[in-house]
């Protein structure tokens, strides 16, 4: 379930330039006499012979001063006003449409693409808003909360999930947490439970419904000296580079993370035999005496501990990776 995609807001200044023009002045040395001498001369009448001085005609003959200057022609160097107001607040009856556009968006298609599947936007819509309509229900009748400072890390996450699109597991974990808590269930680890859906993930941790135990559990990850264990409702296990060496004894001392044995070092002098030591790290596996890669989606298996994904279903390993695109997400 969830995402969220902001909407950005574009704007668009127009600028509209408004241009004067000059005309000539027609009525200027307008010939009355029809091409004879300027009857506009005046007459000396002062007995000091006649005035041949022209007057003279203030009259421009033609109109040349410039119109105004267009100070609003041209490019508009302006710059557009920067939108300083704060992005829009993310409410249990928003929340949906905002996860929808987030997951079904371009690096979602790119993922589907590349799986040779097709996208159906609308589809993946109809899914997207489905599913979280039912948790947003879920809230409305007090079954689960609400938590809407998660929303922005959540879009993050999806973001980075479907640009990488297929996921290692624990990275997958590690990344989609802030969605859980975004809304988030009620039920405890340790809780009767049939999906996922139901169990409350705590910060930091991811919960699932542990399909052998029927009960909610939260999976986190910890650091070297921390206390760790591969079962029980609050799994906590163990970061890259570390493992986390099996209880022996039934409950002598703490069990934490130590430094994994490296690819081609030695390993299976434990008590469980070599396909059952988790020294070399997740995703390795002991074999012969040595560390080795795990093996693949669908090799052949007995033990957990031999595939990549540390999970063997029906003698065969199960997918380390999590896809991003699936019938699900790509709706195609």
């Amino acid at each position: 379930m969830t995402n969220l995609c902001n909407a950005a807001a574009v704007w668009l200044v127009a600028s509209v330039a408004l241009v004067g023009c000059g005309s000539a002045d027609s009525s200027a040395f307008d010939d009355k006499g029809g091409g004879g001498a300027d009857s506009s001369v005046t007459e000396d009448t002062s007995g000091g012979g006649s005035d041949t001085t022209t007057p003279t005609d203030t009259v421009t003959p033609a109109d040349v001063t410039p119109p105004p200057k267009d100070t609003a022609g041209g490019t508009d160097t302006t710059p557009p006003p920067i939108d300083t107001s704060p992005p829009p607040v993310v409410t249990l009856d928003s929340v949906c449409g905002r996860l929808a556009d987030t997951i079904c968006a371009a690096p979602l298609t790119s993922c589907c693409t590349k799986r040779g599947m097709k996208f159906d936007v609308a589809t993946c819509r109809d899914n997207v808003l489905t599913s979280c309509g039912d948790a947003v229900d879920e809230v409305k009748a007090g079954d689960r909360t609400f938590d809407p400072s998660q929303f922005d890390a959540c879009a993050a996450a999806w973001t980075k999930l479907t640009t990488t699109c297929s996921v290692g597991i624990l990275d997958y974990i590690r990344t989609y947490t802030p969605c859980e808590l975004l809304l988030n269930p009620k039920s405890p680890p340790g809780t009767p439970c049939t999906a996922d859906s139901e169990c409350h993930a705590s910060a930091g941790a991811y919960a699932n419904c542990n399909k052998s135990s029927g009960d909610c559990e939260t999976i986190s990850f910890v650091g070297k000296g921390a206390p760790c264990s591969y079962s029980g409702p609050d799994e906590r296990l163990c970061n890259d580079g570390l493992f986390c060496p099996f209880a022996t004894g039934g409950g002598g001392g703490t069990t934490v993370c130590d430094n994994a044995h490296p690819i081609g070092g030695g390993c299976g002098g434990g008590p469980f035999g070599s396909t059952n030591d988790p020294s070399c790290g997740f995703g390795n596996r002991c074999n012969a005496g040595k560390c080795a890669p795990g093996l693949p989606l669908d090799a052949a298996c007995t033990s957990e501990l031999q595939c990549a994904s540390w999970n063997c279903v029906s003698g065969r390993c199960t997918d380390p990776f999590v896809q991003m695109a699936n019938t699900g997400t790509c709706g195609g």
